[in-house]
């Protein structure tokens, strides 16, 4: 079965008809592609922010452990010298 040669028109017309037929594919399938890689975009900006998020809180642990390493420090010294000083009003009386 041989097709029927077709003129110039026709052809342009096939054609015509097949774009406005993919046209709307096309446009839904380049929407959803760039919601999911808009997506993906939002998704990689969450889990960097996470990751600041969790380096923040633990340098801020750190942080608290010295100032409880200082403190504790501090008041053995402030012990060590009231018992010094307890010690010297003893030995002048």
């Amino acid at each position: 079965m041989q097709l029927p040669p077709y003129t110039l028109l026709e052809k342009k017309i096939m054609y015509s008809d097949i774009i406005k037929k993919i046209s709307p594919i096309v446009a839904t399938t380049l929407t959803c592609g760039s919601l999911v890689f808009q997506a993906g975009r939002e998704s990689s900006r969450v889990d960097e922010l996470f990751t600041k998020a969790y380096a923040a809180d633990i340098e801020r642990k750190s942080i608290n452990e010295l100032l409880y390493e200082i403190h504790g420090k501090v008041s053995g010294i402030e012990r060590d010298i009231h018992y010094i000083k307890k010690t010297v009003d003893v030995s002048l009386k």
